[in-house]
């Protein structure tokens, strides 16, 4: 009988066996272990080889251009690469309509309990396409895929946003839905301490990634104040990836330094929070001096995207901020010399005209290649754009007071009529219905910007009564948020103001009953009876309105209002509980 030993079972080669889960781009394709150095790893670079990088974190060899959504070569240098499961994954929630996978087939998704993944589904398929608004951009929500795909911090802290979003509109949890928000929000926290004892740019922006949906929870769940806290440190530590960036980045071709499109990605959510608490008059105890990487303004001819028009307004409206608002020109000039100079109104009112016209040219020459929704963005634009003409307009010392607004008049009609512009267009064009689906229990709030800010301004500072109860009607047409903005809320400090300046005036020549509806024509509008509605008083017109908002859902807001004859403040309490018109 045959007794040959068994032979020993080949042993494989540490080529056969190596698979890098790790490093770049270049050391995972070769199959071998990557030192992770940043900006190149050195295990390319000694071999001649080219660095690709670590992905969405950074690195890598080669120079990279600024540019925005829009642009399209930029836009495919700037994508972030995911992997061919998540691409699948991310792909069926960008459109529904595809086959629907069978799980969830990706790093951290597949070790989440059966509720984290349900409420995963709902971000993909509907939270993180509606948050973005009329903004929405594919590169921005793969890059948040990813990111939540591979660390577990940003995963807790999207589906805590997700389960505070999904009721964001009545401004109300059910008990169980805030419970799993306050679960995830915990895990969140414990996954990034190690994160935020790290001072590279890799933790730095897991930690920004994370606090700017930290920020968007605490604004759907109405604690302001804990957002504003957040809203601080996440500029905190932007100052400092921008110095990491700088000293590790190369100058473009027009000599300033270039960023990655996640760092893009984080300074454009930031600023547009920011933007956005400023015109509330929401300023955060430690003013953020913007780092400007953008070419000047009378320096392009076109507005690649509308996130490039979009930039350009939020700078020109931080401009006018420091303007308007006293301790807004109070900011610290930094070290690094970063701090504009001091900019006059008539540089802000020529800079303002020079946008209106690239805008003009860039719906003359692209209108026809965009789709509804960036159509519907470049034209919220426009309203914005009112309002900061203005804004400037009405700047500086000037003796007529706050009758000075008075001779806006032609243009607050113009806000309120693109406002009904827009809102028809959105009800009978069905942009929401068409990119954010109409599934039941679906939210109409959003993080991002959108009517309400140009809607406060008319409702506060012009005096036409028709006009501000228009303009008040359509911020609490429906329950909503976006970002800072609570309709609810707005539309009650709107009516409080109204109801301060005109106590004096008596019983209005036209009745509200007598107004047209939200359906009304702009030619219609044209035709109100302005000049038929007695105008407040000088002592009773609000001139500055300081609004102390709450950290909780149920505590009432401090409205405090100044009269441009008496700087004595007259205090307010406005219960949330009311119904705000």
């Amino acid at each position: 009988m045959d007794r040959t030993p068994p032979q020993p079972t080949p042993v494989m080669s540490p080529s056969c066996r190596t698979k890098s889960k790790t490093g770049c781009r270049t050391c995972k394709i070769r199959k071998i272990k990557c030192d992770e150095l940043m900006p190149e790893c050195r295990r390319c670079t000694s071999t001649g080889r080219k660095c690709d990088g670590y992905g969405i974190w950074g690195g890598g060899g080669g120079g990279r251009g600024r540019g925005g959504d829009g642009n399209n070569t930029s836009q495919q240098r700037h994508r972030p690469q995911l992997s061919r499961n998540a691409l699948a994954e991310y792909s069926y929630r960008a459109d529904p309509t595809l086959a629907r996978p069978r799980t969830f087939c990706v790093y951290p998704a597949s070790a989440l309990d059966a509720d984290e993944k349900a409420h995963l589904e709902w971000f993909w398929c509907r939270t993180a396409r509606k948050l973005q608004g009329a903004f929405f951009s594919d590169a921005g929500n793969a890059l948040l895929f990813q990111a939540s795909a591979a660390e577990l911090a940003v995963t807790h802290a999207v589906l805590a946003l997700c389960s505070v979003h999904k009721r964001a509109d009545v401004s109300l949890l059910r008990q169980r839905e805030e419970r799993f928000a306050l679960v995830q929000y915990n895990k969140a926290i414990k996954y990034l301490q190690p994160r935020l004892m790290a001072s590279d740019r890799t933790s730095l922006r897991l930690c920004l990634l994370s606090c700017i949906a930290f920020i968007h929870l605490e604004f759907f769940r109405s604690h302001y104040q804990t957002a504003r806290s957040h809203l601080e440190h996440g500029l905190r530590m932007l100052d400092c990836l921008e110095a990491l960036s700088s000293s590790n980045s190369h100058e473009g071709v027009d000599g300033r330094p270039n960023r990655s499109f996640i760092d893009d990605w984080i300074v454009r959510n930031l600023r547009g929070l920011y933007v956005q608490s400023m015109l509330f008059g929401q300023q955060p105890p430690r003013p953020w001096t913007v780092v400007d990487g953008s070419k000047h303004i009378l320096e392009i001819a076109t507005f690649s995207s509308a996130h490039q028009a979009r930039e350009y307004m939020e700078l020109l409206l931080l401009r006018i901020c420091r303007l308007t608002e006293p301790h807004a020109r109070q900011s610290p000039t930094p070290s690094d010399g970063t701090c504009s100079p001091p900019c006059q109104p008539k540089d802000v009112a020529r800079d303002l005209q020079a946008w209106k016209s690239i805008h003009d040219r860039t719906m003359a020459k692209l209108r026809s290649t965009m789709n509804g929704l960036e159509v519907f963005a470049h034209r919220l634009l426009c309203v914005y754009h009112t309002m900061a003409e203005i804004m400037v307009a009405t700047t500086g010392c000037d003796p007529r007071g706050e009758s000075r607004f008075d001779h806006q008049t032609a243009r607050f009609t113009t806000i309120v009529a693109q406002t009904l512009d827009l809102r028809h267009i959105a009800l009978t064009s069905k942009v929401r219905q068409k990119f954010f689906g109409t599934e039941e229990g679906l939210s109409h709030s959003i993080a991002d910007m959108g009517l309400m800010a140009p809607l406060f301004y008319v409702a506060v500072k012009c005096r036409v009564h028709c006009l501000r109860v228009q303009a008040i009607r359509l911020i609490a047409d429906v329950p909503r948020k976006e970002g800072i903005w609570d309709a609810t809320l707005v539309a009650q400090i709107a009516r409080k103001v109204m109801a301060v300046e005109e106590a004096d005036i008596g019983s209005s020549d036209v009745s509200d009953d007598d107004l047209p509806g939200l359906d009304v024509a702009y030619a219609q509008l044209q035709s109100l009876p302005i000049s038929r509605v007695s105008f407040p008083s000088a002592c009773r017109r609000v001139e500055a309105v300081d609004v102390l908002l709450p950290d909780g859902p149920w505590d009432p807001v401090v409205l405090k209002c100044s009269s441009q004859d008496n700087s004595q403040l007259d205090t307010y309490l406005i219960d949330r509980h009311e119904v705000g018109i």
